[in-house]
């Protein structure tokens, strides 16, 4: 999960603290996030895959 929410953040141009705002959250939590020492809630999940134009599935890296 780690590089591909890392990757998803990068290619969508944001930087950890733009994401972290859009989320309503701390730049720390959003690193412990991207970095996996955090595992989001389902609600924050989806907002952060909102925020990067993508799906909770393949952020996690389960995509069909």
């Amino acid at each position: 999960m780690k590089a591909i929410l890392r990757d998803a953040r990068r290619d969508a141009g944001m930087t950890q603290k733009e994401i972290a705002d859009k989320v309503k959250m701390s730049r720390t939590n959003y690193n412990l996030i991207e970095t996996g020492r955090r595992i989001p809630q389902a609600d924050t999940a989806i907002k952060i895959a909102k925020t990067l134009d993508t799906t909770v599935e393949a952020i996690w890296g389960k995509e069909a």
